[in-house]
């Protein structure tokens, strides 16, 4: 019966690789963790590679720990049967793939989710080059996350410009907007369901937008 997990667990998958692309990420993988791996059943299980010590890893609580301190602009996950792989937006915790592999897109580290996990695994790994390769993870996310706060800005931007707009134009579906929204004199305000004007507005938040006159 097919399992009714959902592909990865939290997050969302943002890409999926065609079969050329997958290849590409495996050869990049080996390359990366694998260059030792003569001798062992790597067809079966890439993570042999760290249950053989043939590559430098952490296993079991101290793999978890090490993980969940990576935080990366997008996160790839390669599943062992080397047939599908995926982008993702949050750092996976669990997938319906039994076995799989996380790692960022330049390879600046890995994670090994084992069908023994407890047992054999799981196994954390750095690239040789970790240092270099972070740092130029950690300005990429630096900048993704600038880009995300500008957007937000100018979004809260354009929404208060139109409320000033429509407040001007008696447009807000109010007899009386400013006595109706409860403001001091000199401002008009809105109570805008979803908005993600600030980052601790939730969802289900209702967010105070003041406008100064």
């Amino acid at each position: 019966m097919r399992s009714l997990r959902p592909l990865v667990h939290p997050g969302s998958v943002t890409r999926h690789f065609n079969e050329g692309e997958t290849a590409n990420l495996v050869a990049a993988w080996l390359e990366a963790f694998g260059r030792e791996r003569q001798g062992l059943n790597t067809k079966a299980f890439l993570w042999h590679i760290f249950s053989a010590n043939k590559y430098p890893n952490v296993a079991g609580t101290e793999a978890l720990v090490q993980y969940k301190q990576q935080e990366e602009s997008l996160f790839l996950v390669l599943s062992n049967d080397r047939k599908i792989a995926f982008a993702t937006d949050t750092r996976p915790e669990e997938s319906s793939l039994s076995d799989f592999y996380v790692f960022p897109e330049n390879l600046a580290w890995t994670m090994a989710f084992t069908h023994e996990d407890g047992w054999l695994g799981p196994y954390f790994a750095r690239h040789e080059a970790f240092d270099r390769l972070n740092e130029t993870n950690v300005a990429k996310l630096k900048k993704r996350r600038e880009i995300e706060a500008a957007k937000q800005k100018a979004g809260c931007k354009a929404a208060a410009n139109l409320l000033a707009s429509r407040v001007r134009n008696d447009d807000t579906g109010f007899a009386n907007p400013s006595a109706e929204l409860g403001v001091p004199d000199g401002h008009t305000c809105a109570k805008l369901p979803g908005t993600s004007c600030s980052s601790k507005i939730t969802d289900k938040s209702l967010a105070l937008i003041s406008i100064y006159s």
